[in-house]
C-alpha cells in the first residue's frame, strides 16, 4: 500500500485488518471462519455456540471479549458465593461450631462456584485452541496453559498473536 503524500499519519494503520489473503466470516452465525472486529455480544454468542468446538479459528476480538465475559462472570459468581458462605456461617453457627444448616448453605455455595468454573473452563480452552489456529499454530498448544506458574502467561500470549494466513488450513 503506497504511503500518502507527506508520509503516514500518526496512528494510521500500516495495513488493512484482516489481511486480504485471510478472509473472515461475513455472517456472525458462520462459525467456520473467524469474525474479525466482532463486538462483545456477537463474541459471547459465538463463544457459547462453539462451546466444545476445537476446530476452526477465532479472531483476537472473539478471544478477548470471551475472556472478559468469563472473568466478569466468575468475579460475580465468586462474590455471590462468598456472600452465600458468609450467610451460611452467620446463620448456622451455634456455640460449638457450624450447624447442619450452615454446612448445607456453605456446600451449596461451593457447588455453585465449582459449576461456574467447570461450565466456563471447556469453552475457554476451545476458544483458545481456535485462536491458536488463527495464528497458524496447532490448537493442542493450549494445553501449555496447564503448566503451573506459566499457564497465565500462555493465555495472554495466545491472545496477542497476530493472524497468520497459514491458519486457514484449520478451516473446515
Amino acid at each position: 500500500m503506497p504511503e500518502p503524500v507527506g508520509g503516514r499519519q500518526y496512528g494510521a494503520p500500516r495495513f488493512r485488518y484482516p489481511p486480504p489473503s485471510n478472509p473472515g466470516a461475513r455472517d456472525p452465525r458462520d462459525l467456520g471462519l473467524p469474525l474479525y472486529g466482532a463486538p462483545f455480544a456477537q463474541s459471547v454468542v459465538r463463544f457459547f455456540r462453539g462451546y466444545v468446538r476445537f476446530s476452526g479459528r477465532a479472531s483476537r476480538s472473539e478471544y478477548w471479549w470471551a475472556q472478559l465475559f468469563c472473568f466478569v462472570t466468575l468475579l460475580i459468581v465468586m462474590a455471590l458465593v462468598a456472600a452465600i458462605v458468609l450467610v451460611g456461617l452467620a446463620i448456622g453457627s451455634d456455640g460449638d461450631g457450624l450447624s447442619a444448616v450452615g454446612i448445607a448453605i456453605t456446600v451449596v455455595g461451593a457447588a455453585v462456584a465449582v459449576l461456574a468454573i467447570f461450565g466456563l473452563l471447556l469453552p475457554m480452552y476451545a476458544v483458545g485452541a481456535r485462536r491458536l489456529h488463527d495464528a497458524g499454530y496447532p490448537g493442542a498448544w493450549i494445553l501449555c496453559a496447564l503448566i503451573p506458574y506459566v499457564g497465565g502467561l500462555v493465555w495472554i500470549v495466545v491472545g496477542v498473536l497476530d493472524t497468520n494466513p497459514s491458519g486457514m488450513r484449520f478451516d473446515r
